[in-house]
């Protein structure tokens, strides 16, 4: 690519008085690609010069910026809690321009350092991963002390935008967001399901939805229970972690970013699909689940901790199904469908009764510590 045709919005979010030697293609997805472009810094002492490589991924829909900033926005926030396992991000933006049959188009991007990366081994993902989420625990702060995010995130294309609005309660986030990401796979198969599947999936999802998830997530703010809310990278699989070459470090990117439960990070290791594949992490749940125990604890209740992460699986598998691109094999999206339902038929057969057969306390903690509170004020009342 000739230097000469990076818009000066990119080129101005370089450092400042810099000269782009090469600008390289690098990295394509459904809707981006990526660019490799090296400058020569001019610093002090007086002509003193050193070369620095950057990379731009740049989309050509104006629907995506918001995208872009979602980037930023998320990498920006896993670079202040886990700043040697991330890229700390430059800029993000947009700019207009005449394609090659003359319609002006919008462009966006998203600019950070260029670093070599490589595949992670087994290895090193089971090692390094549960030591990068306890960080992440340890050192990420919710500014509000809530669930969610100051912006929306995306899982994919703009329609698969995240409804992040702040709440106290980890059900209810969760819940949003099921509904949010089965309304877009409804969406997104309409033409391919047949009416009766349809049907059937809103019915089973809905069943789900009103049993599984309440059993599952209430428990975990109630009874004297609580969690913390802590930064979740939101697609923490194989293919959005990679080695640093020069560091040996694990180096994690492109999030859908919002505070969220922990556990949640462990989603993708309950599917088989990213890890039997060429190419895949080699890594079964249980394996993780087993690393994750060691390094970081269950929350309580700790017997529903594997059955949490696949309700997380299930909600990541419902959003997948409807993100598979045209033109793949439509067993791939079938075959997410169908494992995802039985999945949810397995939790069903096992939480029959909803939330009505947990045999626990459910007084939500909250509301139990503020009302310790008030019998204290009151026993303090009573000695003056």
């Amino acid at each position: 690519m000739d230097p000469k045709l990076l818009d000066p919005s990119i080129v101005g979010a370089f450092p400042r008085g810099c000269r782009i030697l090469t600008i390289t293609k690098h990295g394509e997805t459904n809707w981006s690609i990526g660019f490799k472009i090296t400058v020569r810094l001019f610093i002090d002492p007086p002509k003193a010069q050193h070369a620095e490589s950057f990379f731009v991924k740049i989309t050509s829909r104006a629907s995506y910026l918001p995208m872009a900033q979602a980037e930023y926005e998320g990498q920006l926030g896993l670079s202040r809690v886990i700043p040697q396992h991330t890229v700390k991000p430059v800029a993000w933006g947009s700019y207009r321009r005449f394609d090659h049959s003359q319609k002006l188009k919008t462009f966006t991007w998203f600019l950070a350092p260029f670093h070599t990366l490589r595949p992670a081994t087994p290895r090193e993902l089971s090692s390094m991963l549960p030591l990068i989420i306890k960080a992440i625990q340890q050192n990420s702060v919710s500014p509000s002390g809530k669930f969610g995010f100051h912006i929306a995130p995306f899982f994919g294309p703009p329609r698969m935008q995240h409804v992040t609005n702040w709440t106290s309660s980890w059900e209810e986030f969760f819940t949003r967001e099921f509904r949010s990401n089965l309304a877009y796979l409804l969406h997104s198969r309409a033409r391919e399901l047949k009416d009766s599947e349809l049907n059937d999936l809103v019915r089973l999802a809905e069943q789900f939805i009103v049993k599984v998830i309440p059993r599952l997530l209430r428990p975990l703010q109630t009874g004297g229970r609580n969690i913390k809310p802590v930064l979740l990278h939101g697609d923490l699989w194989h293919g959005n972690m990679s080695i640093d070459t020069a560091t040996g470090q694990m180096i994690i990117f492109d999030p859908y970013a919002f505070y969220g439960h922990q556990e949640m990070k462990l989603q993708c290791w309950a599917h088989n699909r990213y890890h039997e594949v060429p190419g895949g992490s080699g890594l079964k749940l249980g394996k993780m689940i087993r690393r994750y125990e060691e390094v970081v604890r269950a929350d309580e209740p700790v017997d529903d901790f594997e059955d949490r992460v696949r309700l997380s699986a299930a909600r990541n598998e419902i959003a997948s199904g409807g993100i598979v691109r045209k033109g793949e094999r439509e067993e791939d999206w079938r075959g997410i469908l169908e494992g995802v339902k039985e999945e949810m038929k397995r939790l069903l057969g096992k939480y029959p009764e909803g939330i009505a057969g947990f045999e626990m306390g459910l007084t939500p903690t909250a509301a139990r510590a503020e009302t310790q509170v008030a019998r204290k004020r009151r026993r303090v009342r009573a000695t003056l």
